[in-house]
């Protein structure tokens, strides 16, 4: 199993150019243009954050 990353990002093309650099490095990402986005992310997956 890959280790997952959320990128927090409201820039669309920095989004995407940081989803494809670490899906190219093996990452399991997802991608929020909100903060209420993450949040459900992070709570419907189960995700724990390291902060």
């Amino acid at each position: 199993m890959a280790d997952s990353l959320l990128i927090l990002e409201d820039e669309d093309a920095l989004a995407q150019e940081l989803e494809r650099h670490f899906s190219g490095k093996g990452w399991d990402v997802e991608v929020a243009g909100r903060l209420s986005s993450a949040r459900d992310i992070l709570t419907s997956q189960r995700l724990q954050p390291l902060w």
